[in-house]
């Protein structure tokens, strides 16, 4: 079994009255407009099914309002779906040294830098003492050399520890160089799950195809 187990799961959010009609829409093929005209229901899921094996980096894309955030608020039970399930497996260990900040324990946040601080918070996550690793955005708010620093950060503790680690980001580059697979959510309906040769050589339809175009158009 994977170290995370999504099954069917869907979210909504507004009048619970009208959540059994919700599902029985969106499972005859309504579109998240159409159930938000017809019933005040937000749909932040949509029929969500994947698993994340132990010991990979699984990052979960998309533009804001897609779902990427509400995905993993289930994993560690912010918040529960409307319907469906997600199992977890859990336990693990760290240092402070493992991420580059020995001697740093007896520091305030303002005495560190923005990137230390980035390094502060992986090494909170790694002190849960937990196998699973949740990071949402995590590096969103760096420059770019410090934002790649703490990639190439993650990939080293990564080889070391073996952790399962859900990545947040509406990054495509940065999940490429750091995921070993993708999801992409659209409007909270999973779009497409792959590696990332999978992502830029076989884009599932034209709204992954325009994350791949946009990215090479820049590069």
């Amino acid at each position: 079994m994977a170290t995370i187990d999504v099954k069917h799961v869907y979210k909504l959010f507004g009048p619970q009255a009208a959540h059994a009609r919700v599902l029985d829409l969106l499972r005859s093929g309504r579109r998240k407009a159409d159930v938000l005209a017809e019933t005040g229901c937000n749909v932040g899921l949509n029929d969500v099914s994947l698993g994340i094996e132990s010991g990979e980096i699984f990052v979960i894309m998309g533009l804001s309002g897609s779902g990427k955030s509400t995905l993993v608020r289930h994993f560690n039970r912010l918040i529960e779906p409307t319907a469906g399930e997600i199992v977890i497996a859990e336990a693990a260990r760290n240092w402070l040294t493992k991420v580059g900040l020995d001697g740093y324990g007896d520091h305030y946040p303002d005495e560190l830098s923005g990137g230390m601080r980035q390094r502060v918070g992986l090494a909170r996550a790694l002190a849960a003492d937990t196998d699973v690793l949740l990071m949402d955005e995590a590096f969103s708010a760096l420059d770019p050399l410090i934002r790649t620093e703490m990639q190439d950060q993650l990939l080293e503790l990564q080889a070391t520890l073996a952790k399962t680690i859900v990545f947040i980001t509406h990054d495509l580059d940065e999940a490429l160089r750091i995921g070993d697979r993708i999801a992409i959510l659209r409007d909270g309906t999973l779009v497409q799950v792959g590696t990332p040769d999978d992502i830029l050589s076989r884009p599932a339809d034209d709204y992954v195809r325009r994350f791949v175009e946009k990215r090479t158009s820049v590069n």
